[in-house]
């Protein structure tokens, strides 16, 4: 299954990342992979994927995991930046009444 769409992805405690889905009020995190040295840098990101494929995982206790295989995507905004914008949007936003 090939995937493309923009989404937000967290970096986690130990080095890995997801991505959360929402049904309604249910929601599920999912794992998210990328090639090795491909991995973006910040915490808290929106990616568009250029190229990704749904794939699968064991973990230790034998359970079966999705996971979002990223093979090829394009950095949209940080979190850093998103608070940037709105900080000087803010500032610029003053009304004289």
């Amino acid at each position: 299954m090939k995937l493309v769409d923009k989404l937000w992805i967290y970096k986690s405690k130990f080095g890995g990342y997801t991505t959360l889905l929402k049904n309604g009020e249910d929601k599920m995190y999912v794992q998210v992979s990328f090639r090795k040295e491909q991995e973006p840098d910040a915490d808290k990101l929106q990616i568009e994927i250029k190229d990704a494929f749904l794939g699968f995982f064991k973990t230790k206790e034998g359970i079966y995991k999705n996971k979002i295989v990223v093979l090829d995507y394009v950095e949209l905004f940080d979190k850093n930046e998103i608070n940037d914008i709105t900080a000087n949007t803010q500032a610029t936003d003053d009304l004289p009444f």
